[in-house]
């Protein structure tokens, strides 16, 4: 995801590719996942205990809806940057235009920090305690 959030400073054809490669990954992910699905509930049959085998259905489901999710997700950012307009990124990349990474990174902590400090003052007006 960071090279997707600093994706102007790549070229377009090199973020392309690393949302492709993972897209390739994330689908290997979800048929081996689909897989394992099926023979946990084989497995759960087989030793007699389906209420184990309903809790393990479960989390494969999980990691089954997830990974569908970022597929989608993948393909849909792939299919976005493929239709920007390359002259914009090639004036970025042709002035220098780059965001500096630390700089960014400091101003994320920050801004983190920042709302992490609003939570616990609204945690305080409203009277509550940290848990």
């Amino acid at each position: 995801m960071i090279k997707v959030f600093f994706g102007a400073a790549l070229p377009k054809r090199d973020l392309i590719r690393v949302l492709r490669q993972r897209a390739k990954e994330t689908k290997e992910q979800l048929n081996s996942l689909e897989i394992q699905c099926e023979l946990t509930n084989q497995f759960a049959e087989a030793m007699g205990r389906p209420w184990e085998g309903f809790f393990w259905e479960l989390t494969c489901n999980h990691g089954i809806k997830q990974s569908k999710a970022n597929l989608e997700w993948l393909e849909q950012a792939i299919e976005q940057i493929e239709a920007l307009d390359d002259s914009v990124l090639a004036a970025s990349h042709s002035e220098g235009r780059f965001t500096d990474v630390r700089k960014a990174v400091e101003m994320l902590e920050e801004l983190h920090a920042l709302h992490l400090a609003g939570e616990t003052k609204l945690r305080a007006v409203n009277g509550e305690t940290s848990a």
